[in-house]
């Protein structure tokens, strides 16, 4: 099969030819899973960089999660953070690191989806337990994958006034900001008077 190789930290990957994997032994508790979609996060760059902290040894399979169809054709996410890359055909995932999917999900979406939308939730969820009903927040990086979805959790967790920041104000006026703040080369010269009063800032 086909899987993609570190071999030097800061190099590109090389798309190589590795063994076929032999069989799962019966309850060894991994789900051999086919890959469709990998995600390409900040996370799966820095660790094929070497500079994240998970960075161990070489040769490195890049990626995190992904979305595949198992042996018995069910559409799942997945992740492998902890058990080896996931720019691979076939992946072995422990069961518990997978989420089967409704029928209809787009692959490559959900594959680019999951990772910064969970990033955003996990952040904004556990700050947002405290705070009163139409709370206000700033949520910095506002164009970004997670900041653009973070526009979206917060008003489903009951946000009223949502500030974004970030430099390009024009992609920020498609998002549904309330009011924006355009962040300035040097930070010191960004004007956060609009969040001076913001409940949570993300």
């Amino acid at each position: 099969m086909h899987t993609a190789h570190v071999s030097e930290w800061g190099q590109p990957p090389k798309y190589v030819n590795v063994p076929d994997p032999e069989p799962l032994p019966a309850g060894s508790g991994l789900v051999r899973i086919k890959v469709q979609a990998a995600g390409l996060h900040s996370v799966v760059r820095a660790r094929a960089a070497g500079t994240h902290f998970s960075s161990k040894s070489l040769p490195h399979v890049p990626g995190t999660d992904g979305v595949g169809i198992t042996v018995d054709g069910r559409s799942v996410y997945f992740t492998t953070f902890a058990t080896g890359g996931s720019f691979s055909e076939v992946v072995d995932v422990p069961e518990a690191a997978v989420t089967f999917l409704p029928s209809g999900v787009d692959p490559q979406q959900a594959a680019a989806l999951v990772n910064p939308g969970l990033s955003s939730w996990m952040a904004m969820k556990a700050r947002t337990q405290n705070l009163p009903n139409n709370f206000s927040v700033l949520i910095m990086g506002a164009t970004s994958a997670s900041g653009a979805i973070a526009i979206s959790l917060a008003r489903s967790l009951g946000a009223a006034n949502v500030i974004g920041c970030a430099r390009n104000v024009e992609a920020m006026s498609t998002l549904g900001l309330d009011e924006t703040i355009q962040l300035q080369s040097t930070v010191s010269e960004t004007d956060f008077s609009k969040a001076a009063d913001v409940d949570l800032t993300l």
